[in-house]
């Protein structure tokens, strides 16, 4: 009888700790990041505090790749964490790095046209700490890659 009543509260508590991790911690989140170079995308994800790591090709990648074949990646966040609990899902909002505001085709035509050391001052001014330094580079891109005067 002791020895039921023993692997009855382990059994409990087996399924009482991951519960309670489930309801205070998420038992899944998941954010992306994107390379500010090449716009690869990392999904990190976490499962019970287990992290997993993926990243996805993407056609400006790919060309990135035949053009750079070597490069550091540069991430930089989407300024999103979505957590699931197992009764309703959470979305931590933070700071969303700017080149996720130019589409890869717009940063393709910037790259494609600039010379070397206009990417390189581009790529430069993404990796600036400094916003407004980020902001400027974007909105070069974005004209150049449209057409538009700056």
């Amino acid at each position: 009888m002791r020895k039921r009543i023993s692997i009855l509260l382990i059994m409990l508590a087996a399924a009482a700790v991951p519960t309670w991790y489930a309801f205070t911690h998420g038992y899944r989140s998941r954010t992306s990041y994107t390379c500010v170079r090449c716009r690869a995308i990392q999904h990190v994800t976490t499962f019970f505090g287990r992290e997993s790591v993926r990243v996805e090709e993407t056609d400006y990648s790919r060309w990135f790749a035949q053009r750079q074949p070597t490069h550091a990646h540069q991430w930089c966040g989407c300024g999103t964490t979505m957590t699931y609990y197992p009764l309703a899902v959470g979305r931590g909002c933070g700071r969303q790095h700017p080149v996720w505001q130019v589409r890869p085709e717009w940063q393709r035509a910037f790259v494609e046209t600039a010379s070397a050391s206009e990417v390189e001052s581009f790529f430069a001014a993404l990796d600036s700490p400094d916003r407004t330094v980020q902001q400027r580079a974007i909105e070069t891109a974005f004209a150049r890659a449209t057409g538009e005067p700056k």
